[in-house]
């Protein structure tokens, strides 16, 4: 009869096993340790802006009180976007954009939900500008998709 586990799988097992000890050992000594049980909130955008849930964005964008400001690279934006929204990319030059902080509209800065990063970059830019109600879409693009919202295509 054969054994259920061959010699080469126990020897894979226990190669496995020490290197995720070795890995969470090391994470430990980290002063920057990632999570090991990681929720949403825990990959939220580190940004001065605060996030802003779909359900309000879309209160604020029926209401037209929202400038939507897609973080994307152009290409990206072009393809398809928020109905509306600007395109200004984390190393855009927004000396021409000081019109946004003289506005009284919601400044909503959005990525897609693996690149939020992109989008609290932006929202942080604009808050160094002067702008003020300068917040983060919670969930990215993505969310905006979900929610069916309006958007505009390239065909």
């Amino acid at each position: 009869m054969r054994p259920l586990v061959t010699a080469t799988a126990r020897e894979a097992l226990i190669v496995t096993i020490a290197a995720a000890a070795l890995g969470i050992g090391m994470n430990a000594l980290r002063e920057d340790r990632i999570p090991l049980i990681a929720s949403p909130e825990d990959f939220a955008v580190s940004t001065k802006a605060e996030l802003i849930r779909i359900e309000d964005a879309r209160r604020l964008f029926d209401e037209g009180r929202a400038v939507f400001i897609d973080a994307r690279s152009r290409e990206i934006f072009v393809r398809q976007h928020i109905e509306g929204a600007l395109n200004i990319e984390p190393t855009s030059n927004v000396a021409n954009l000081g019109w946004l902080s003289q506005t009284d509209s919601y400044l909503i800065t959005y990525a897609s939900s693996t690149t939020q990063g992109q989008a609290g970059v932006v929202a942080d830019r604009l808050i160094e500008m002067g702008c003020t109600n300068v917040y983060v879409l919670r969930g990215g693009f993505e969310a905006w998709l979900e929610a069916g919202l309006p958007i505009e295509e390239s065909r």
